[in-house]
């Protein structure tokens, strides 16, 4: 029996008859019911609040979330890392990034979301759970459960907002993992928040020194020293990041997609994806798509 051979366009033509079966990815505002660019509630209230589209689907917040695990075991998916949550457990999901909530009745956490403008700095580091030590969990606890209080007893005031805005902040220095980093690596978290913004159109160093208003040897240096890998790996790998969401979740054809991530021709963006990930994005997306469809153990 002679083997039948899938091209790249043959895979992406059975690709795209599945658009219909994938979950795209929910842009989520920011609620511009609330008295308050931040919000403070309990997973569960969350699962169950009527209002609330199907929270197992994939999205992407344009705004923080601070978990607190109260009651596990459960799951919380991440830009395809689903991680397995028990109580004690802290986790910070950034703008940007894309989440997938599990629905297990087992599992409960304080949360606070906000704003980006609300606060004057959150942790660097976001998607990935921390255990903390004793004496920092009960730091961390105490602090979700104040701002619970004066977010309930919210009077408008700007005092009251004040002292929201500095609970907040403190929640995200108890649970930064990063913090007492030296001064000089306050220009890697510059250039990661100008990569955000702008890796769909400049994918070259210059440019970041160009915003960073820094030399192109001095952003090389400083990646290598504190991020430790090249800012041409770093741009790399958060463009590829945002082609593993686009794939997984959106059923656009790959000429729109390299379009839409700053690539002149599908070409140049599969032979990137290719180097940057050793796989094809029609690979890729078939492969995750297998995953998807497989019925999960537990």
């Amino acid at each position: 029996m002679p083997t039948l051979t899938l091209g790249e366009g043959d895979i992406e033509r059975r690709m795209v008859k599945m658009r219909q079966g994938r979950a795209s990815i929910d842009d989520i505002p920011f609620a511009r019911d609330r008295p308050l660019p931040m919000e403070v509630l309990t997973l569960q209230r969350l699962l169950r609040h009527e209002r609330n589209h199907d929270l197992s689907r994939p999205q992407r917040p344009a705004f923080h979330h601070f978990f607190l695990v109260t009651r596990g075991p459960g799951t919380h998916t991440v830009d395809f890392s689903r991680h397995r949550l028990r109580a004690g457990d802290v986790l910070h999901v950034a703008p940007g990034q894309v989440q997938q909530f599990g629905r297990e009745s087992e599992l409960d956490a304080w949360m606070v979301v906000f704003e980006p403008h609300f606060v004057r700095r959150v942790p660097a580091a976001a998607g990935v759970p921390v255990r903390s030590r004793p004496a920092r969990r009960a730091t961390i606890t105490a602090l979700f459960k104040a701002a619970a209080r004066e977010y309930a007893g919210f009077d408008g005031t700007e005092s009251a907002r004040a002292l929201l805005r500095g609970l907040v902040e403190a929640i995200g220095l108890a649970i930064d993992v990063s913090s007492g980093r030296p001064a000089g690596a306050a220009l890697i978290d510059d250039f990661r928040a100008a990569l955000d913004r702008s890796f769909k159109r400049a994918h070259e160093v210059a440019a970041y020194a160009a915003i960073l208003k820094c030399s192109t040897r001095t952003l090389t240096r400083h990646c290598e020293r504190w991020a430790g890998k090249p800012a041409k790996r770093i741009i790399d790998e958060r463009v590829a990041l945002e082609s593993k969401r686009l794939l997984a979740h959106e059923g656009g054809s790959l000429a729109a997609l390299a379009r839409e991530l700053g690539f002149a021709e599908a070409t140049q963006f599969v032979k990137f994806f290719r180097r940057l990930t050793g796989e094809t994005p029609a690979q890729f997306r078939s492969k995750f798509d297998e995953a998807r469809m497989r019925p999960r153990a537990g």
